[in-house]
């Protein structure tokens, strides 16, 4: 997360996390994910959760 923040300037980052693996949602929740949608029946065994965290500090595109 920090390299992806502070050394690449992402904007964000998300992960697709199967609504039934709560302990891997509980993990991204604690380390400041939102969680942003559910994906209903998106895989064929359960509904996926779509969540992102912001950059705090992003500096917007550059060009090279």
């Amino acid at each position: 997360e920090s390299y992806a923040f502070n050394c690449l300037n992402m904007r964000m980052l998300y992960a697709f996390v199967s609504s039934q693996n709560v302990s891997s949602l509980h993990l991204f929740e604690s380390c400041g994910y939102s969680n942003i949608a559910t994906l209903q029946s998106w895989l064929m065994t359960s509904d996926v959760c779509y969540l992102n965290k912001i950059n705090p500090n992003f500096l917007g595109a550059t060009l090279k």
